[in-house]
């Protein structure tokens, strides 16, 4: 939690402090028989995980943890109906998000204590670098549609087909630190420890948008041509859309020369298209006895930061070396030219970066199943 009574870091005497972290969830569920066909279904889930100390560890001091809470929520409703003997319709929507907040620790920042680490020892101090809040929002729905032919050719059929829609939203942002948007360097330079370095500066506060849309339809049948054998053959088709919403940027607080202010367009970042088989036999040789296998394509998800890559209005970061020109061990304007062409200047992090490809295809992922199961003794 400090440096001990001799003043050090990193010595026998530190004093410890305590990393905790806390779970709390509440869940509920109801069932609800509308007539003798129809049921409606309704489940409700909040969850909190908390973290006072996050990203402690022996080179992260107590001053530099972050005040972490992820609040959670979780929520639908299912229509299972019977429309007859032959036809059974079931429709699910819903919503699950959360708030994932990686905040400096309330109880310990300072407005005089920047972020800094020693790249010699590693050691983290001062206040934690950024204030980060990540928020994920996903509607969905799976609907389907299951017939049961009263006559089947060859055998019986089970034929089913439903709607798979999964509208995803994202935001990595980053709010302001209390005492600099930066992180300060210090390393072993000369053999002189704590030698002020480099400046990584960041162009907080950001509030990237990220969007990824899912749409699914399948068909499938399961058809049984004697009482022996199972076999399972379907189609999925599948369109992946991410894109990025048109947003803006204020521009950063204690850099905008670096990170100026700027509009951006929206930007479809990638689809995707694209049909895939499914296929699986059971054979049943006789009571104790079955084979099974099965084969099948998958396509690959984009997930719901694939565009974050390429969000200009995502954080970024620049590294400048860093003159300590009164010897304060602060950063003071004046102390690192700015000029991304200057000779301070060593790299900068940030999706201006990136480059889109338009033409990219899906990988294909294969995976084929076999199996034996043989009862060995009764129950």
């Amino acid at each position: 939690s400090g440096p001990g009574a001799d003043g050090k870091y990193l010595t026998a005497d530190a004093p410890l402090a305590d990393f905790e972290t806390s779970l709390a969830q509440v869940s509920a569920k109801l069932s609800y028989q509308l007539t003798k066909n129809n049921r409606l279904l309704y489940a409700w889930q909040r969850g909190t995980k908390a973290q006072p100390q996050n990203n402690a560890d022996r080179f992260t001091l107590l001053e530099s943890t972050r005040d972490y809470k992820n609040p959670t929520s979780i929520q639908k409703v299912e229509l299972q109906s019977m429309l007859n003997p032959r036809l059974l319709v079931n429709a699910v929507g819903g919503y699950s998000g959360y708030v994932t907040d990686y905040d400096a620790a309330r109880s310990y920042a300072r407005v005089d204590a920047p972020p800094r680490q020693d790249l010699a020892s590693t050691l983290n101090t001062g206040s934690a670098p950024l204030h980060q809040n990540k928020t994920r929002d996903r509607f969905q729905t799976e609907d389907s549609i299951s017939f049961f032919p009263e006559r089947s050719v060859l055998g019986r059929h089970e034929l089913k087909t439903g709607v798979s829609i999964y509208l995803d939203k994202s935001s990595d942002g980053y709010s302001n630190n209390l005492a600099c948007n930066c992180v300060l360097y210090t390393d072993t330079i000369g053999g002189v420890p704590n030698t002020p370095s480099q400046i990584r500066i960041y162009n907080t506060p950001v509030v990237p948008s990220d969007h990824a849309n899912t749409y699914a339809w399948y068909i499938k049948d399961s058809w049984r041509p004697s009482n022996a054998v199972t076999v399972n053959v379907g189609v999925r088709w599948e369109r992946q859309h991410s894109f990025l919403p048109a947003q803006n940027f204020a521009g950063a607080r204690d850099w905008p020369t670096v990170f100026p202010a700027g509009n951006y367009p929206e930007i479809d970042a990638q689809t995707l298209s694209r049909a895939v088989p499914r296929a699986g036999v059971a054979w049943n040789l006789g009571a104790k006895s079955v084979v099974k296998a099965t084969v099948g394509l998958y396509n690959y998800m984009l997930g719901d930061t694939y565009a974050d890559a390429f969000n200009r209005n995502a954080t970024a970061n620049a590294v400048f070396t860093w003159h300590d020109l009164n010897g304060d061990h602060l950063y003071e304007p004046g102390e690192v030219n700015l000029d991304l062409n200057s000779t301070d200047f060593r790299s900068i992090t940030a999706a201006s970066n990136r480059i889109l490809n338009p033409n990219l295809k899906s990988p294909d992922t294969w995976e084929s199943t076999a199996s034996f199961e043989r009862e060995l003794a009764a129950n």
